[in-house]
């Protein structure tokens, strides 16, 4: 093994489930096969642990991120949040690419009115995650006020001084900005 390799940190789950980081030199190229540790075949990774100090087999199928923790009730609030969050971004991308009254042809409906079903789309996917205790409403309160104080040095065409969130006054209220422009 050559001492002037970087080491691959990679996340990977042992035999026994149990997940951390490892640092590791691959020290040939990955076979097939299997192992004491892995009996059921599969890609094997020569490598160094240098955590371990010892040369081990790494099964291939086992890198990547820790298992999931959430609950599948969590999980599905999680994938409706990240949704809702993408489908906000297409609405806001068309906006750039079509115009904000530019209207969609099967539907009728403008740039504008898109954007605005999909954050609110977004806005009850985040509600729905408050109500079941994945996230504190006062805590994205407090951060979206911090945001607020935040971006006016940053905006060249919007003032946002009094631009505050409460969203304990329901769904709809919302503070205005005024645009210059």
């Amino acid at each position: 093994m050559s001492t002037n390799q970087h080491p691959l940190v990679i996340g990977y789950t042992n035999w026994q489930g149990e997940w951390s980081l490892r640092r590791i030199i691959p020290t040939g190229a990955p076979f097939w096969g299997t192992t004491k540790w892995h009996p059921l075949p599969g890609w094997l990774l020569p490598a160094h642990d240098l955590d371990r100090g010892e040369g081990r087999l790494f099964a291939m199928k086992e890198f990547g991120p820790p298992p999931a923790t959430c609950a599948p009730a969590q999980l599905e609030r999680l994938a409706l949040l990240i949704e809702e969050s993408s489908e906000v971004i297409q609405a806001a991308t068309k906006i750039l690419r079509f115009g904000a009254d530019s209207t969609h042809p099967a539907t009728g409906e403008t740039g504008t009115q898109g954007l605005e079903r999909e954050l609110g789309d977004l806005d009850v996917a985040i509600r729905l995650m408050a109500a079941c205790g994945d996230v504190d409403d006062a805590a994205i309160d407090r951060a979206a006020d911090g945001k607020a104080g935040r971006i006016g040095p940053q905006l060249k065409h919007n003032d946002a001084s009094g631009l505050t969130r409460s969203r304990d006054a329901g769904l709809g209220a919302r503070a205005k900005a005024t645009s210059h422009g």
